[in-house]
């Protein structure tokens, strides 16, 4: 009798083992096919700083001295100058029609419906302005360098800056999600303020970054570009404690400064590879598996069909591959089939009225 628990304990020692030994190998193989999705919307010398009007994207090009744009819902895209000769331009933001940049000695404003648009000065800076972010009539920008975060009312003549954070560690970008300003620091720490609250109370979300020169926001997540190592992370602020995950890297991105995110694709200024990328952030759905121990995929593997057992009602489904791409589709209900057969080998995942996912294998041997 204990021979036999022995040999019990031991075969399912070795399928425990077996089965992260496949999730690491599956989690390696989604990111390594999903860094191959990363391709480049258009060259430039010097990308620094985007946002979008629409489906035009705005960005800096700092060594040419140009703000330009680009419209990512057509294939090929080339870029158009909107203005040209500026001094070493480096953040921009849009409100409605207008675009506003910063230069080394104030923030600018031009309408980008004139066909040659005519730059107004809307207020005199004595300090750099890395990061601009925009929230209802006012206008939000650090200095880096003595720790403060400002803003204007940009729907006043000649606004002065008031000053509403002090005593910050180097401050380099904004980022608003509804009444909480996200704030990335130079050390590599990411904080964020209620500027609705009267206390001005600083919380730490995240430390251990490595140069956040930009942030986007998307649904519960933050995606940040880590300049000096060259990679894109993100992390979940719904989360109490949350953790670091690096979505690319070298040599799949390099040295990004901004992000900008419209629908599910994330763009990327990429200043040391002189280009602006984009990349499909709805692929990484698929690693964030939710699992309900309730209801269960058999065979698996499988080869012509599988079954879904363990559901109360019917159910919306969608089956994608390894890169993200939708194969099938269509409404199930429990011990309900689903024919395989007409799939390649390999892994796909069976998405449920977009909570539940599950993991099969398709093999015809």
């Amino acid at each position: 009798m204990s021979k036999n628990i022995k040999k019990r304990s031991t075969y399912f020692s070795i399928i425990h083992k077996m089965k992260n030994t496949i999730y690491i190998l599956l989690c390696f193989f989604i990111k390594t096919s999903l860094s191959s999705q990363v391709s480049t919307l258009v060259s430039s010398s010097f990308p620094q700083s985007l946002d979008f009007h629409e489906n035009e994207l705005y960005y800096v090009d700092r060594f040419l001295g140009s703000i330009n744009k680009v419209d990512v819902s057509i294939n090929n895209p080339t870029s158009i100058n909107l203005i040209t000769g500026l001094d070493y331009p480096q953040s921009i933001a849009l409100n409605g029609v207008y675009l506003f940049y910063a230069l080394s000695d104030g923030i600018y404003k031009i309408n980008v419906t004139e066909e040659l648009p005519n730059p107004i000065l809307i207020v005199n800076t004595s300090f750099q302005v890395r990061s601009l972010a925009i929230r209802e009539n006012e206008l939000y920008f650090p200095d880096t360098t003595n720790g403060n975060i400002s803003k204007i009312d940009i729907n006043t003549n000649n606004p002065s800056i008031e000053n509403i954070i002090s005593g910050l560690t180097s401050p380099i970008a904004l980022e608003f999600k509804g009444k909480e300003l996200y704030i990335s620091h130079n050390h590599g720490t990411i904080s964020k303020i209620d500027i609705n609250s009267e206390t001005s109370n600083i919380i730490d979300i995240i430390s251990g970054l490595d140069s956040p020169y930009g942030m986007a926001i998307t649904n519960n997540y933050i995606y940040i570009a880590e300049f000096s190592q060259s990679r894109i992370s993100k992390i979940n602020i719904n989360l109490n404690n949350p953790t670091i995950e690096v979505i690319l890297e070298y040599p799949n991105v390099i040295g990004p400064e901004d992000l900008a995110i419209n629908r599910s694709t994330l763009y990327i200024a990429e200043s040391f590879g002189a280009k602006i990328s984009k990349f499909d952030i709805s692929t990484l759905n698929l690693l964030e598996q939710t699992s309900n121990k309730y209801i269960q995929i058999y065979p698996n593997p499988t080869k012509d069909f599988i079954f879904v057992k363990g559901l109360s009602q019917i159910k919306n489904f969608s089956i994608y591959n390894t890169i993200g791409q939708k194969v099938m589709s269509g409404v199930i209900s429990n011990m309900e089939m689903i024919e395989t057969k007409n799939l390649s080998n390999g892994v796909y995942f069976l998405k449920l009225d977009n909570e539940t996912i599950l993991k099969f294998v398709k093999n015809d041997f």
